[in-house]
C-alpha cells in the first residue's frame, strides 16, 4: 500500500490509497482536512493512519472502514511539519514549525509533553521515535538564500 497527500494549496485536501504493485487507486479517498497535507504515518499494526496538515490538526484514520477515527489534537496551534507514532501505537511525536516537538495522548487527543527548541532556530521538520520508544529524533531545514 501506499498512501499520498498534498501540500499543494491548490490541490485538493485528500488522502489517496493506490496498489503498490499497480499504482492504480484503491479504496475510498480520505476527506477531512481544510488545508495542505504535510505528514503521513501508518501506526506499527497498520490499522490507523495519521495524518498531519497546515490546519493544525492531526488526524487518526481506520483506513480498513475509511473512518475518520479521532478528533483534532488538541493543543496544536502552529504548523505541523511531521508525525511519527510510538511503537505502542497509543501515542505520537510531531514536529512543529515554531521549533517545538510535541508527545501526544492518542486515547485523549491531549499533548503529554513539549520540547522546545528542539531543532536550533529552525522548523521540526522530521521526527522518528526509537522501536524501543527510548529516543526521539528531530530534523530540521536551514533556510538559504
Amino acid at each position: 500500500r501506499i498512501f499520498t497527500g498534498t501540500d499543494d494549496p491548490d490541490a485538493a485536501k485528500t488522502i489517496y490509497e493506490f496498489d503498490a504493485s499497480t499504482l492504480e487507486t484503491v479504496g475510498t479517498p480520505l476527506e477531512g482536512h481544510t488545508k495542505g497535507i504535510v505528514g503521513l504515518a501508518l501506526s506499527s499494526g497498520g490499522a490507523l493512519l495519521a495524518s498531519s496538515s497546515h490546519d493544525n490538526t492531526i488526524k487518526l484514520w481506520a483506513f480498513e472502514r475509511t473512518e475518520y477515527v479521532n478528533g483534532r489534537i488538541q493543543g496544536a496551534v502552529q504548523r505541523i511539519r511531521s508525525i511519527s507514532y510510538f511503537t505502542d501505537g497509543q501515542q505520537m511525536i510531531s514536529g512543529f514549525e515554531d521549533h517545538t516537538a510535541r508527545r501526544w495522548d492518542l486515547n485523549t487527543g491531549k499533548e503529554i509533553e513539549e520540547w522546545r527548541d528542539v531543532c536550533k532556530d529552525a522548523e521540526a521538520v522530521t521526527v522518528a521515535v526509537s522501536r524501543d520508544g527510548r529516543w526521539i529524533i528531530t530534523g530540521y531545514a536551514e533556510l538559504l538564500s
